[in-house]
């Protein structure tokens, strides 16, 4: 058995080659883009209106007079050109500015009457302009490999002319349901069994990074485990399997595994839940066997496999902790992971343990926002303490 750091070290000693594809605009958000973007040209591309109201020639000593409204210039309309510098051009926000013109005037500012502005007040040379080039030159970096595409990249990736965004990603992962007491979700269960619930979860969360899965489900029965678990392997390079892995006379996986050519790099950690973990490589497989009680999956899944699966993406991630609301006191020598809703005040997020039936309890899942991680080096821990957060939600 050994500690969770150690358990983190080796799987992410054995990350993924993901591959590059091209992936729709529309549909890109979630992926993790695989390629530099750099700007295609100036943003913005011209001098830029920034507010509504007449674009002036600046000068020290305004027109008392007023100016004479020369044109009207919309957004998307060719810059107009002005002559006269006792005139002006009535602009809207976002057009191209005038040429002959230094200085925007709000409206807010303005009399306006019988096609003359009177100025209210004295207006400053360049003001409200978005100079040509003032967020980014052409050739200027915008966005690096391993960044997770959001609204705000989208926004970037149009306006750099990405139609088709290069992203990482990794193929369909199977995901394995273990056990006899197993019956698909549209079938009801005697008396003697339950639906499967661990695979669609994980096949949830694995959507959730634009990640596909295949789900299969295996018997507590050695000859299928020996002849369906080689053509899984043989199809996804990528493996999890949720149960039959403890130490019952049915936990059958680490043994059908090995017999399929997975060398053992771990099993069990030292952590609660969750503790009968296995992990294993083989020449072109990566296998996770997760326990199979639902909150133990869950917690697995969320504290190494999808960080596996970022850093395998290049997906540069963000650690964050909470403050525990309460005090627990935990005797075994044992990582405690303990479920908690969150809550945010005066910008500080506590941690609100939740008192569940155990790893096997998944309604209490409903509740949690994530797992918090308390180290196997002490007992008791304190209201007011800060600890690593696993979120979930």
């Amino acid at each position: 058995m050994i500690a969770v750091t150690e358990a983190e070290r080796l799987i992410l000693e054995n990350l993924h080659t993901p591959t590059v594809n091209s992936v729709p605009l529309a549909s890109v958000t979630g992926y993790t883009l695989a390629k530099s973007v750099y700007a295609d040209h100036d943003l913005p591309p011209y001098p830029r209106v920034a507010m509504d109201g007449i674009a002036i020639f600046w000068e020290e000593n305004p027109h008392t007079s007023g100016y004479r409204i020369k044109h009207v210039q919309a957004a998307g309309a060719p810059p107009y050109t002005l002559i006269d510098r006792s005139g002006c051009v009535e602009v809207m926000t976002g057009a191209a500015l005038p040429s002959g013109t230094n200085a925007i005037i709000p409206y807010e500012e303005l009399e306006l009457q019988s096609g003359i502005a009177r100025v209210l007040r004295h207006p400053r040379k360049g003001q409200h302009i978005h100079e040509q080039g003032a967020d980014t030159r052409q050739g200027e970096l915008l966005l690096e490999p391993g960044t997770l595409i959001g609204s705000k990249e989208v926004a970037v990736l149009a306006a750099v002319g990405l139609s088709d965004v290069p992203v990482f990603s990794v193929p369909p992962v199977a995901i394995v349901a273990t056990g006899n007491e197993l019956v698909p979700v549209d079938r009801h269960p005697q008396p003697h069994q339950i639906r499967s619930s661990n695979n669609h979860a994980l096949s949830s969360a694995l959507s959730e990074m634009k990640i596909a899965s295949a789900l299969y489900h295996l018997a507590d029965r050695r000859e299928d485990m020996d002849t369906i678990l080689p053509t899984i392997l043989d199809r996804h390079p990528i493996v999890i399997l949720s149960g039959g892995v403890s130490k019952g006379k049915y936990d059958l996986i680490p043994s059908a595994l090995a017999d399929a050519g997975v060398r053992q790099v771990f099993h069990q950690i030292k952590q609660k839940p969750g503790k009968p973990f296995w992990f294993g490589r083989s020449y072109r497989n990566t296998v996770f066997a997760l326990p199979g009680n639902p909150v133990s999956t869950f917690l697995c899944f969320y504290r190494y496999i999808k960080p596996w699966l970022q850093n395998s993406l290049r997906n540069r991630m963000h650690l964050s902790t909470a403050v525990l609301a309460k005090k627990i006191v935990f005797q075994p020598p044992l990582t405690y992971f303990v479920q908690v809703t969150l809550d945010i005040q005066n910008g500080l997020t506590t941690a609100e343990p939740i008192v569940g039936g155990g790893s096997g309890d998944f309604v209490s899942l409903r509740q949690a926002d994530g797992f918090l991680e308390l180290p196997p080096d002490r007992a008791e821990f304190q209201a007011g303490e800060a600890f690593p957060l696993i979120r979930i939600r």
